[in-house]
């Protein structure tokens, strides 16, 4: 959508839902420890959501994940 991403965390976290493999990391970080995967049709309920070096992250009980990849592929959608 072209909307410039800041580093506010945003306050509507609601549920999300995975749909494509995405690496769960355990912190906020892109650079974090590799905690885990997602897999397509894996549902959370997210805790936190936030802008980091220009990534959208959520996380959920189990670690940190990208809405997008760095190449630009969605990997989670909100429900």
């Amino acid at each position: 959508n072209g909307a410039a991403v800041s580093n506010a965390s945003i306050v509507d976290h609601g549920v999300w839902h995975c749909v494509k493999k995405a690496v769960v990391r355990a912190g906020a970080a892109l650079t974090s420890s590799k905690v885990g995967r997602l897999k397509p049709g894996d549902v959370f309920t997210a805790l936190e959501v936030r802008a980091v070096e220009g990534q959208l992250r959520v996380r959920g009980d189990f670690g940190w994940v990208s809405v997008r990849s760095l190449g630009g592929n969605c990997l989670l959608e909100k429900r």
